[in-house]
């Protein structure tokens, strides 16, 4: 009896790593085809946001996507028109329009 238990726990240990396998092959699958997507559709939405950056004379400075962008990515530094100080990241925020 112990034998035939043994191959049957064996059989469908067998059967569960295979069925983890497949779901994980899918969900690279899945992860690959997301990644796919065009990077514009991520920008249109970045795109409705203002950057919120400050300053030491705490004035509020709203910057767009691509200045903000380019502060992050490319090492851009940016400096209050009135202080001179280099402004610093607050928040992002979606965009108000007024009509």
């Amino acid at each position: 009896m112990s034998k035939w238990l043994s191959k049957h726990i064996l059989s469908h240990d067998v059967m569960i790593i295979a069925w983890v396998n497949e779901n994980l092959k899918k969900d690279e699958n899945k992860a690959l085809e997301l990644n796919d997507l065009p990077p514009k559709q991520t920008l249109t939405q970045e795109e409705n946001f203002e950057f919120i950056y400050s300053c030491p004379c705490k004035i509020d400075h709203r910057l767009s996507f691509k200045e903000h962008e380019s502060i992050t990515n490319e090492g851009k530094v940016m400096r209050c028109k009135k202080c001179q100080e280099l402004l610093f990241f607050i928040r992002s925020q979606e965009k108000t329009y007024k009509g």
